[in-house]
């Protein structure tokens, strides 16, 4: 199963820039959390969610163990990477995971961070993994999410 985050270009009023999380009804969230953005945005880039081969998707089971004022700031970082993509790139909010190729970033908000690739093909965002840096284990972290994306392609 695909998890895919993204607003809807389609509507009127309050309906259209809706947040929508497709596949969701399989996450522990409130309705609140699912759809707390109103905007006029529309889709430009792609978000999906890693699902490994059990079917669980540790991203958004990481994102659900987080209090919810947290999980909120992280959604809606994750919605301004949906609607500026890589213009983020080395900012504040996003940075290069460096030494391991192109496309594997880190996606940054406060001492949380959530290792991403970038598909260009498809112009996708995939969501790897979800920690709380500490330097002490912030490597281990980065080679998790890393073995997470080798895994991911080669199922592809």
């Amino acid at each position: 199963m695909t998890l895919r985050l993204y607003l809807s270009p389609w509507g009127s009023g309050k309906e259209r820039g809706k947040l929508v999380f497709e596949g969701a009804e399989s996450l522990q969230t409130s309705p609140l959390d699912k759809y707390y953005l109103w905007g006029y945005t529309t889709l430009m880039w792609h978000i999906e969610y890693y699902v490994e081969p059990s079917g669980r998707q540790p991203v958004a089971a990481w994102l659900d163990s987080l209090d919810r004022n947290m999980r909120l700031h992280i959604r809606d970082k994750v919605v301004r990477l949906q609607q500026n993509g890589l213009v983020l790139l080395n900012t504040s909010m996003m940075a290069p995971i460096k030494g391991y190729g192109g496309g594997f970033y880190e996606l940054k908000y406060s001492n949380y961070r959530i290792a991403l690739y970038h598909e260009i093909a498809s112009n996708t965002f995939l969501l790897l993994h979800g920690f709380k840096k500490e330097r002490r284990r912030e490597q281990r972290e980065i080679e998790t999410a890393y073995s997470k994306l080798r895994e991911y392609q080669s199922r592809r």
